[in-house]
């Protein structure tokens, strides 16, 4: 059997969908606010709703362990600092 390597793809925006019998995850590589553009999908993830919570478990655990050893993960910026870098970018 040929060995085979996963595909690594870089992921910065996901869009959930949901059906009665699956999960969709559409991971997606985009600097756009919103919802990702059909162009921006690099892939789908399709699970099934028990997987899907069994992964966000998963998930959970493993960022809770981070911020153990890493410190919280801030998902507000610092609004002024971002609007004072921006303006002076496009100066």
């Amino acid at each position: 059997m040929e060995d085979k390597k996963p595909i690594r793809i870089y992921c910065n925006r996901v869009s959930i969908g949901l059906s009665t019998f699956d999960i969709t995850l559409a991971l997606a590589s985009s600097f756009k606010g919103g919802e990702p553009d059909p162009e921006d999908i690099v892939a789908e993830v399709i699970m099934s709703p028990q997987h899907a919570k069994a992964f966000a478990v998963a998930l959970g655990n493993n960022i809770r362990d981070y911020e153990k050893i890493y410190g919280d993960i801030n998902l507000n910026p610092n609004q002024s600092a971002l609007e004072e870098i921006t303006k002076q970018q496009n100066d």
